[in-house]
């Protein structure tokens, strides 16, 4: 066709543009016409590259069903890329298969997959080659295209057993700290983490949008940032429940006083322990052997004494030096201990019906032998706040409240498991560890598995 224009032009040069104008009009409509298919090709291989890449993560967050994890797949493929792409990704285009991070490799079909790799393919084999426009002057019709994803999934097989702190709200946390393998951290709307802190191998920061989790700087050693934000949703179990859980034990526990304590509500550390109705409004807790002869009579001052259940109809407090084992205590208002030194508690079971406020030097369950009996050893309920203060230490502990305020109470910590559906701001300078396997509950929580949960990201 060139070589014919060439002779016409040559042949015919009594018009107004000379042969070499005319030539050079002929050249630069065929660079044009690069430059336009050029760039509509371009445009058209990177909305394969993003339909690749959605369609990557999907799989992979989906990675233990491979069947299900194909057919979304394919699906958000599909939502990515306009029908004039055909069959740009199909079922065959999905492999699974095993990353190597060290060599860089990936082994199709190797399982247990960790790894998806989506093609996407425009070309004649497909019947949905890119047409061209101008291109065809120089006798190329069509064009092939193709772009191609890698996706890792990284699953949280060993799941939160050294603590979970988890909020259906925001979370913030103050910097220094240091989070001890098997650790989540999860506010629902997004975490906000301060700068410097430790993050051990298991450790997880996640709120429904991983975009919302903002980790700052971290220690050296720990793991990266990258590693450790997660997106997923978790909503907390207990607090739906305070309500009628205060209410069912309230029942359970009234007009028996002087009864012995079998089975129900309460965690089993409690059965065979002597339920005690208090009759004063606002009752102080004294040590063991501590009442003086005149506080006998007094019912608004009680010793405490192990192995008993105390139902409260108003608020409580505690004195300094107080060491109780197997105690419960329901307040029908606040649960409150003051800055007394000197204060333990290991198997107890306290639930306010409005506030529990703890400050001072407290400790909750011994660090030495928390772990032995394998199930928490504290259970701390309130049904508007909770607040911990600086506790001594907080070892194997299951607390919940709409709004929970833990203060520097997890500078010593391990095994803790703690609920809230408000925002919730974690101190600095935490130091949190575990037992190396769960601990068992007597009140449901989130699994500390938190199975189906999968870290994602691209690798290419």
């Amino acid at each position: 066709m060139l070589n014919a224009i060439k002779s016409f032009l040559f042949r015919r040069t009594e018009g107004g543009a000379t042969v070499g104008n005319i030539l050079w009009f002929i050249v630069a409509a065929m660079v044009s016409g690069v430059a336009l298919d050029g760039a509509n090709a371009w445009r058209l291989q990177q909305q394969l590259q993003i339909a690749a890449d959605a369609a990557a993560l999907a799989a992979a967050a989906n990675i233990e069903d491979q069947t299900e994890a194909s057919r979304i797949a394919l699906e958000v493929a599909g939502l990515n890329l306009a029908a004039a792409h055909g069959d740009a990704i199909l079922d065959t285009d999905i492999v699974f298969g095993i990353w190597d991070e060290t060599t860089g490799a990936f082994e199709a079909g190797e399982t247990p997959s960790n790894a998806v790799r989506v093609t996407a393919q425009r070309n004649a084999e497909r019947d949905n080659q890119i047409g061209t426009f101008l291109l065809k002057l120089a006798g190329i019709d069509r064009l092939n295209a193709a772009a191609q994803s890698m996706a890792l999934a990284v699953t949280t097989a060993s799941g939160c057993e050294n603590a979970t702190i988890l909020t259906s709200a925001s979370m913030s946390t103050g910097g220094g700290n240091t989070w001890n393998n098997d650790v989540c951290l999860h506010g629902e709307t997004g975490v906000h983490t301060g700068g410097n802190d430790y993050y051990g191998e298991g450790v997880y920061v996640s709120a429904a949008n991983e975009s919302d989790v903002v980790i700052n700087t971290v220690a050296s050693g720990s793991r990266s940032a990258e590693e450790v934000a997660v997106g997923r949703s978790l909503q907390p179990v207990i607090v739906p429940q305070l309500d009628t859980m205060f209410n069912t034990l309230w029942t359970e526990l009234s007009g028996r006083d002087g009864q012995t304590y079998t089975t129900g509500t309460l965690p089993s550390f409690m059965s065979g322990a002597t339920i005690r109705e208090l009759s004063a409004t606002w009752v102080v807790f004294k040590p063991a052997g501590s009442l003086q002869p005149w506080e006998h009579s007094n019912p608004g001052v009680v010793e405490i004494a192990e192995n008993t259940i105390y139902v409260a109809p108003g608020s409580v407090t505690f004195e300094g030096n107080v060491d109780a084992d197997n105690i419960a205590i329901i307040a029908n208002n606040m649960i409150q201990i003051g800055g007394g030194a000197n204060l333990s508690f290991t198997n107890v079971y306290f639930f306010a019906g409005t506030q529990f406020n703890a400050s001072g030097s407290v400790l909750w369950g011994d660090p030495a032998t928390y772990c032995d009996s394998g199930s928490y050893n504290a259970y701390l309920f309130a049904r508007t706040f909770m607040s911990l203060g600086g506790a001594a230490g907080v070892y194997g502990v299951v607390g919940a409240a709409p709004q929970f305020s833990p203060g520097g109470a997890m500078q010593s910590a391990g095994g803790v498991y703690f609920e809230a559906s408000t925002n919730v701001a974690l101190g600095g300078n935490y130091n949190v560890t575990g037992c190396g396997s769960s601990l068992s509950s007597e009140v449901t929580i989130q699994e500390p598995s938190l199975s189906g949960s999968a870290h994602t990201r691209l690798i290419y």
